[in-house]
Order: structure tokens, then C-alpha cells, then sequence
């Protein structure tokens, strides 16, 4: 996040367009982008372990990680069962 433009200012203020280019380079944004390909990476019977592995390395979180799976496949998923599933993956 920016700084604001006077220090210690009641309330704050921020230039508008230093805020816009924070915003834009968000991490969400990368982090929707590696969503999004891990959900068209998985279909209702199959969960491919590499893109799960390279989510995973590029910022999801096992949760996020779960929730996909469970939109995806229609069978629920904890983060932990996830994890147990698919971090011994990546450790080989």
C-alpha cells in the first residue's frame, strides 16, 4: 500500500493514482490467475497432482486449493485431506 501523502494526516490521504498502480499489480490478481487454471485443469473424475503441485508453488493455499477440488469433483474436501493427499506429491 502506498504511503499516505502528509504523514500522520487525519484522516489519511492517498494519491489516487499511486493507489490505482498498487491495485493493479495486486497479488489476487496472480492468485485468480493460478485459480483459474487449476480449475480448468480439473474435471469431475480426474485431479491432476501436477497442478496441484504447481498451485500450490505459485501461492494457493491448501484451502483454496480444497475449495476448487470441491466445485470441481462435487465430493467435499478438507485442506487437510488435501494435504495428506497431495504435499507427498510434491515432496518426491
Amino acid at each position: 500500500m502506498p504511503a499516505p501523502r502528509k504523514p500522520r494526516s487525519n484522516p489519511a490521504r492517498f494519491s489516487q493514482i499511486e493507489v490505482e498502480a498498487w491495485l493493479a499489480d495486486h497479488p489476487r490478481h496472480a492468485w485468480e490467475a493460478v485459480r483459474l487454471r487449476l480449475v480448468e485443469s480439473i474435471g469431475p473424475e480426474n485431479v491432476n497432482p501436477a497442478a496441484i503441485a504447481a498451485a500450490h508453488s505459485e501461492g494457493l493455499s491448501w484451502r483454496q486449493i480444497a475449495a476448487v477440488i470441491t466445485e470441481k469433483t462435487g465430493t467435499p474436501h478438507t485442506a487437510g485431506s488435501v494435504y495428506n493427499a497431495y504435499a507427498v506429491t510434491q515432496r518426491k
